[in-house]
């Protein structure tokens, strides 16, 4: 019998209706795939909360991370793919809700890039 996949959330969300819709949405993808929700990352104006993701990768506190949107790690490329990075580096599979590649293969480093683009286009035309 194979082991339980361990899944964590990241949520970031404007607001807190954002934030439950986002980690609703999170829920629901691990759990069509039969995945067990370990931990939810709600970073709600905390800005080391992507050091503790960071760091949990390394100690494989979980096998699988999910958000919503790219923007939900944060709103510049950089740090988004030093997060994938270092989880490819620790075997841990980065996701997003809709997107069928794993971030951190080759495929999904240009969904990541394109993702990325567009998760920011959306986002600056709302704060508009």
């Amino acid at each position: 019998m194979s082991e339980q996949v361990r899944a964590a959330v990241f949520v970031k969300g404007n607001t807190p209706d954002a934030a439950l819709a986002s980690r609703a949405q999170c829920e629901a993808w691990a759990a069509e795939r039969g995945y067990e929700v370990v931990e939810c990352y709600e970073s709600a104006g905390r800005m080391d909360v992507l050091l503790d993701v960071m760091n949990d990768i390394a100690l494989r506190r979980f096998d699988v991370l999910v958000a919503a949107k790219t923007t939900e790690f944060g709103r510049q490329a950089r740090p988004v793919q030093a997060l994938v990075d270092r989880a490819n580096r620790f075997g841990v599979v980065v996701s997003l809700v809709g997107a069928a590649e794993d971030l951190t293969s080759p495929s999904g480093h240009l969904v990541l890039a394109l993702r990325t683009a567009e998760d920011e286009a959306i986002e600056a035309r709302e704060e508009w």
